[in-house]
């Protein structure tokens, strides 16, 4: 049965993605490089302050899920143009948007992407400064810390931290249903006909990653303390994680 979800949630995620499609870094390709240098270090750091929790059985497949699926700029565009197309369809009736992302989801889906485009947001500001003022110099610690303190306010940052833990806590709660798992899985020939392969694959990863997660609070808590632990410092203490 075909289960359609609400209009104004799926022109709300077109919204957001029009929104990611329109920044600078699609039409830019210095912006472009400014900002794989930005996000290749700020996994390199978030690998260093989350070292621990990272390593460990249970939280290794979200936190790869985390660093190479969603906060890569290059994954994240595949899926990004995909999303559009299958929310495209859907608001003309036509598709099967709610096959990946079943209509109780999507709100999980939303704020994800808003998660992340926030989050690729504010590293835009920080490749625009980098270029606009240190092109030429080699990203370390130091000048991290400076191009922070120049381009992006560091409450916003914290706020964008909080809301990482609180999307994990909702995509856990909805997302490990045995049902929507059974569902997903009988959708992957249907997606794959149609020209969603990688889409699904994205999906199918998360739901991966969280389900062998027994306590997502604790995974949640411990990210954001590290996280804003981390920031706290990177702010006040010259830039040293």
């Amino acid at each position: 049965m075909s289960i359609h979800q609400p209009k104004s949630q799926i022109h709300s995620l077109l919204e957001r993605l029009d929104d990611y499609h329109s920044l600078q870094h699609h039409h830019d390709v210095a912006v472009a490089d400014a900002m794989d240098r930005i996000q290749q270090w700020q996994r390199w750091r978030m690998q260093q302050t989350h070292a621990t929790l990272f390593a460990k059985p249970s939280t290794a497949p979200l936190a790869d899920y985390l660093l190479y699926r969603i906060y890569h700029r290059h994954t994240f565009d595949i899926i990004a143009k995909q999303l559009h197309t299958a929310a495209t369809h859907a608001t003309k009736g036509t598709g099967r948007l709610e096959k990946l992302i079943p209509k109780n989801t999507l709100h999980a889906a939303i704020l994800g992407i808003d998660a992340t485009l926030n989050m690729i947001k504010m590293d835009l500001a920080l490749a625009k400064y980098y270029l606009n003022h240190h092109r030429h110099q080699p990203l370390d610690e130091t000048l991290m810390h400076s191009l922070y303190q120049a381009a992006n306010d560091p409450e916003a940052r914290l706020v964008q931290i909080n809301n990482i833990g609180e999307v994990c806590r909702l995509c856990h709660r909805h997302f490990r249903s045995f049902l929507l798992q059974k569902s997903f899985k009988f959708a992957k020939f249907s997606a794959y006909k149609n020209g969603y392969q990688p889409l699904y694959d994205f999906i199918g990863e998360g739901l991966a990653a969280i389900d062998v997660i027994d306590d997502i609070d604790e995974f949640a808590t411990t990210f954001v303390a590290n996280e804003t632990a981390a920031i706290r410092h990177f702010y006040d203490d010259g830039g040293k994680i």
